[in-house]
């Protein structure tokens, strides 16, 4: 007798047979990979900062004090030489350039251009890791735990405007510089000269920065600069304005141009930290 096929007997045969294994990952290769995702996260992530930003400290002020001290004397010169100022003696002449400063004067802006230029990207770094350290800790904005970390924005990628806008602020501050010096020559300051610089020195600080930090640093600028005339003048008797129009010792438009200093030094500040982090990243880069 014979008997008939049925039609369930290929499924019948294949539920028999053994079954192929399929390879599942396991928790081990899970968290591996993952912590291979971190790593390569925090790589990138650190891969500019192998060297701490600490240590780079140290070039920024050279940097920053030695352009202060070039730039400074320069600008200042536009002052004496159009009978805005008159030190006293003993005095420093450098013909070819037609400048006429002291020896205590490159010191000064040296220092001006430390507390600007160092000052500006401490405060940037110190507000953008604040900004940082808020957002990790805030549960809406942690990303799911398999994927990597994204990279935060450095400071100097945040703050920097490069060397086009760079340089053509430093240029815009040595124009304010060389206007109060034409308008105030020989202490002829007329009166639509202070809201004049007032309106250049704020159209700078715009276009330038407009940080709260940098609109602090420019403001302490303008208090802090005549504050250190007045010693300067008064105490230590090193010059004299021709225009004593304010408080009796300097013109009245002085605290304008100190503003315009913080835009235009802070910017050349947050430039050179670019430069040295970049530089800083490159290495760490080659040496790997």
């Amino acid at each position: 007798m014979r008997l008939s096929r049925s039609p369930r007997c290929p499924s019948l045969r294949c539920s028999l047979l053994p079954r192929r294994r399929t390879r599942r990952p396991s928790c081990l290769t899970t968290v591996e990979s993952s912590r291979d995702g971190e790593r390569g996260a925090r790589d990138l992530r650190d891969g500019d900062e192998a060297e701490p930003r600490s240590s780079l400290w140290p070039s920024q002020l050279l940097a920053t004090a030695a352009s202060g001290a070039a730039l400074g004397p320069l600008c200042d010169s536009l002052h004496s030489r159009h009978g805005v100022l008159r030190y006293e003696p003993p005095t420093l002449r450098v013909d070819f350039l037609d400048l006429e400063t002291t020896w205590w004067t490159p010191v000064l802006f040296a220092v001006a251009g430390v507390i600007l230029g160092a000052g500006l990207p401490f405060l940037d770094e110190k507000l953008s890791a604040s900004t940082s350290s808020a957002s990790t800790s805030s549960p809406s904005s942690s990303p799911p735990p398999s994927s990597p970390p994204p990279a935060p924005s450095s400071a100097p990628d945040l703050f920097d405007r490069g060397w086009p806008l760079t340089l053509l602020s430093i240029s815009a501050f040595v124009l304010i510089y060389f206007f109060s010096a034409v308008g105030g020559e020989q202490g002829q300051s007329p009166e639509w000269l202070p809201p004049a610089l007032w309106l250049c020195s704020a159209s700078l600080f715009a276009a330038a920065d407009g940080t709260p930090q940098g609109l602090f640093l420019a403001a302490a600028a303008a208090l802090a600069g005549p504050g250190v005339e007045f010693f300067l003048i008064e105490a230590l008797h090193l010059y004299r304005y021709a225009d004593e129009s304010f408080l009796g010792t300097f013109p009245a438009w002085i605290a304008a141009v100190y503003f315009a200093g913080g835009p235009a030094v802070g910017a050349l500040g947050r430039r050179v930290r670019a430069e040295l982090v970049k530089k800083s990243g490159e290495k760490s880069l080659r040496e790997r």
